[in-house]
């Protein structure tokens, strides 16, 4: 049986024994090859045809070549391209290249010798194309000569080398649907002239022009029902394959509703067989649920966070970097300086915030540094009073203290959630101290307090006038969505991030409190050495530092690279600028002159930054680069950035901290020459 390839997208990948079975498609009355068999006998029956006029013209039988004596004979050449064409058709394989190949060349050659009998119709020209393969005696039947090809028998050749060829693009819905309208055509012109010689049309057979033989005319008929039967297969395997398919997916889908009511039924059973058990647990389940929800919530917000932490860092590095090119540029009255400073400030407080959210959504490694936390303290004095509101008191007694190690973002969001939650526990106002002090925990003391060792301490100290809390509630301030305010008024988790902070950076909090007498928190973080990293102060106590190089600065932020540029200009560098990878590599390879910093974002369109440093680096190999972004550490680690030595500035940045970078990793590449 002849294979027909499918046309529906899908089903080549079903088993061929899964559509046919003792050579009939299921549910079918007609097998296909019953259709391939009607198209070969009307091939055979064309090869009969051909045969029989080719051997009246050697025998000189009249009946043989024209059927009847008065009748036109079917021309040599013409039954020479029938016998060849449908033998050819007849055997066909779809799948061989080979048999595809013959019917093309085939049709070649019958194109050929009917567009030369086209044009001695068209020219009057005699190219003899009736002698070239057979050479009769010229001969008439009343005014038309006899052995020519007639005009209406080459045009229908011409259709018909044309369907051929479509025939050859099995796997073209387009070629197949053309196929048979030209199967149609043929067909029609050959039953047009048969019926001419029943009613014997004047128009068509009457005078000097040569008319169409009647076998010929019934050749073409038979070609062009086989070639659209042929045609048709395609279908028709396409119908019954999708018929198939769909009847296939039905009982696919009806078994696995089956199997999946068997295991909901079996579920069901189960589930009253455990209903008097979990009965008792449903209250408990109802608590875990909510909280499960308010989780959800809260990974939902760091999924937000880590989203869009680079835009946000973006606009912050924009704030903080123009508030400082206006302090550094001078002229301002100290009325707009100190507004100005306070926008820096603001800005450096929003970038600690941001970096403590995504701390909280695990998507940035904490920063801990030396720190004084008497300045922290007082650097968010403004902010923790707009917070608390003005009918709360708020007092501070600083000491003076050693240095302890940690993040300033976390110590700020620690600060401010301790100072939340006393606001909240005085809705008719009261008052806040916080107080810090140096102390020291002895054994005695450390082995009656969990998880406390001796040793020296920063005591950061919390208190307020509130309604205080009983020993039950105390047990559990510190656990995961315990609250006592009302629903809607807070989320739980205030007081255990301040635990999670205060664990993270190796300190301990214990909380003192009584009913109507308010609470006090009271946090030691471990004493440390050293001098204290200094933020925008240290910075402002030395000149910036300046350069004169000619630094290649890529960024695809338009507002942070026109920021960024201004900066380094300020400092005295040669800036060269683009807003992604691609241009930033053309520029390096066009610039004439030497540069000698490659700065760059590390998230941009077209090209990351990783890639254009590798691009350019393989050019110039000791050319520094340093990559900023407002991703996390831990983001561009997973981006395969921060590998060993490389040089890294996080946004948002301040004009300082872009300046001093800058100059550290030129001073360290001009050192390592």
């Amino acid at each position: 049986m002849t294979e027909v390839p499918s046309r529906v997208p899908g089903l080549h990948q079903i088993p061929t024994n899964a559509l046919i079975k003792n050579n009939k498609m299921p549910s079918e009355p007609w097998p296909i090859q019953r259709y391939e068999l009607l198209s070969r006998i009307c091939m055979f029956l064309v090869i009969g045809i051909s045969a029989a006029a080719l051997t009246g013209w050697f025998t000189g039988s009249v009946t043989l070549r024209g059927i009847r004596a008065g009748y036109i004979p079917m021309a040599p050449n013409t039954a020479l391209i029938f016998l060849v064409l449908a033998i050819l058709l007849g055997n066909l394989k779809t799948v061989p290249i080979r048999g595809l190949n013959l019917l093309r060349l085939g049709a070649s050659i019958t194109i050929v010798l009917v567009l030369v009998r086209l044009g001695e119709y068209l020219t009057a020209v005699d190219l003899k194309v009736d002698h070239w393969f057979f050479h009769f005696p010229a001969e008439r039947l009343g005014l038309a000569p006899v052995g020519k090809m007639a005009f209406f028998t080459a045009v229908t050749f011409l259709l018909l080398d044309i369907a051929l060829f479509f025939v050859t693009l099995p796997k073209q819905r387009w070629a197949n649907d053309a196929t048979k309208i030209l199967s149609i055509v043929i067909a029609f012109m050959g039953l047009a002239f048969s019926l001419g010689y029943l009613y014997g049309a004047p128009l068509m057979y009457d005078g000097r022009s040569i008319p169409m033989a009647l076998n010929t005319a019934t050749a073409f008929f038979f070609f062009g029902m086989g070639l659209l039967i042929r045609a048709s297969i395609a279908d028709i395997v396409d119908r019954r394959l999708t018929k198939i398919a769909l009847q296939t997916s039905r009982d696919e889908l009806e078994e696995r509703v089956n199997a999946r009511t068997g295991e909901l039924r079996a579920a069901l059973a189960s589930l009253e067989a455990e209903i008097s058990e979990r009965k008792q647990a449903e209250q408990s389940l109802r608590e875990t649920e909510d909280q499960l929800r308010q989780s959800q919530k809260l990974e939902a917000v760091g999924q937000l966070a880590g989203g869009v932490a680079h835009d946000f860092n973006n606009l912050l590095t924009i704030i903080m970097g123009y508030a400082e090119l206006l302090l550094v540029r001078g002229g301002l009255t100290d009325a707009m300086r100190e507004k100005v400073e306070e926008i820096r400030n603001a800005g450096v407080r929003a970038a600690a915030l941001t970096r403590q959210l995504l701390a909280f959504s695990r998507k940035q490694v904490l920063q801990p540094v030396v720190l004084d936390l008497n300045a922290l303290i007082e650097g968010t004095g403004k902010m923790l009073q707009r917070l608390i509101g003005e009918n709360i008191q708020m007092t501070t007694l600083l000491k003076p203290i050693t240095r302890i190690h940690a993040d300033p973002g976390q110590i700020e969001q620690v600060i401010i959630n301790l100072a939340v939650n006393a606001r909240d526990a005085m809705p008719e106002g009261g008052k806040i101290t916080i107080e810090t002090v140096n102390a020291e925990l002895d054994e005695a003391y450390a082995a009656t307090q969990v998880a406390a060792r001796p040793g020296n301490y920063v005591m950061l100290s919390i208190s307020d006038t509130g309604a205080g809390m009983d020993e039950e509630t105390q047990k559990h301030i510190f656990e995961p969505f315990f609250t006592t305010k009302e629903i809607g008024k807070g989320t739980g988790l205030g007081l255990s991030t301040v635990y999670g902070i205060v664990k993270q950076s190796g300190g301990n909090i214990w909380v003192y409190s009584e009913a109507n007498r308010g609470t006090t928190f009271k946090i030691y973080f471990p004493q440390v050495e050293g001098e204290v990293e200094s933020q925008l102060k240290a910075d402002e106590a030395t000149p910036l530092p300046t350069g004169n190089e000619t630094i290649l600065l890529v960024e695809d932020e338009a507002m942070v690279r026109a920021l960024t540029r201004e900066c380094l200009r300020v400092c005295g560098y040669a800036v060269l600028e683009a807003p992604n990878g691609e241009e930033a590599l053309d520029i390096f390879k066009q610039h004439e002159g030497r540069i000698h910093l490659l700065l760059t974002d590390v998230v941009m369109p077209l090209m990351g930054g990783r890639e254009l440093a590798e691009l350019v680096t393989a050019i110039s190999a000791d050319i520094p680069v340093l990559y900023i972004s407002g991703f996390t550490d831990h983001a561009i680690v997973h981006r395969g950035v921060l590998d060993p030595g490389t040089e890294f500035l996080e946004k948002p940045f301040t004009l300082n901290a872009l300046a001093r970078k800058v100059r550290r990793v030129l001073d360290k590449a001009s050192h390592q020459k």
